[in-house]
């Protein structure tokens, strides 16, 4: 069933827990999750990236949307990292309602500024907006963010930005990254600790491919009601359809339901992970 990702976060509150929120770039992908979530019966989160938008566009997002609708757990559909007003008021004009306003990569008045305008159009109709404060390194869809540029969350401009935008979540920059960990992962906990206790909306965490079961739990307790994941379900679907190519025997059909499992695999162990099972 379609439901609001104000909804399904609310839900994550209510147990204790975090939901997972999946990028998904084609249909293969979006079965992969609603498969897991269903065999797990739990709510979920479909998310698009802006750069779907300019290849596959409007169908993407129809698809996802039908999809979720005919789901038979809370599903909701999310823009993922957009930093243009007109993109987000494209995938509003196909149904879409939630989005990231991302101005991590503004100074910090103009990344309210820009937030508070989507919040202001995304609440005339009840949709849910997910600002970020800090900037993410790592290499995402295309996007290249070096370390010199990344930026860990304030603490104390945490509740003014909240305050100010009136976003419904808050993604945090906390030693997290986008990509795959070159290193061991550190997260700084007691920063996370304190916006936790200077915020009052629900902490979101990007770049959870590769973060160890302990990291996610300690998140958890912390705050943190979202992880977005995309780097291991893309590996998933990437190294299933390579190593099946070279097999001529093998139809697309039985080639793509192998992408599925793949990546249905990988969907299922983070949504177990985040639920705490």
């Amino acid at each position: 069933m379609l439901a609001s990702t104000r909804d399904i976060i609310g839900i994550a509150e209510e147990e204790g827990i975090a939901v997972g929120s999946f990028n998904v770039y084609n249909l293969e992908g979006v079965v992969a999750v609603i498969r897991s979530s269903e065999q797990e019966k739990l709510p979920v989160i479909l998310q698009i990236a802006p750069v779907s938008l300019e290849s596959v566009g409007s169908a993407l997002v129809a698809l996802t949307l039908a999809m979720a609708e005919d789901s038979t757990v809370p599903t909701s559909v999310h823009l993922d990292h957009c930093p243009q007003q007109d993109q987000i008021d494209r995938v509003v004009s196909m149904g879409l309602r939630s989005v990231m306003a991302d101005g991590s990569h503004l100074s910090y008045e103009e990344n309210i500024d820009f937030t508070f305008n989507v919040v202001n159009k995304m609440r005339s109709f009840g949709g849910f907006v997910e600002g970020e404060l800090g900037r993410l390194t790592g290499t995402e869809d295309g996007l290249t963010i070096p370390e010199y540029e990344s930026l860990l969350t304030d603490p104390d401009q945490a509740a003014d930005y909240c305050d100010k935008t009136d976003i419904d979540a808050l993604a945090v920059c906390v030693g997290n990254i986008h990509g795959k960990y070159i290193q061991e992962p550190k997260l700084d906990f007691d920063r996370l600790s304190t916006i936790r206790d200077s915020v009052s909306v629900p902490l979101v965490l990007h770049g959870a491919s590769g973060l160890p079961e302990w990291m996610i739990s300690r998140a958890i307790d912390l705050g943190v009601r979202k992880f977005n994941v995309n780097t291991e379900v893309r590996t998933a679907f990437l190294e299933s359809v390579s190593s099946g190519v070279g097999d001529k025997t093998l139809d697309l059909a039985r080639l793509m339901e192998i992408s599925i499992d793949s990546m249905s695999q990988v969907v299922t162990s983070k949504i177990r992970q985040f639920s705490g099972r």
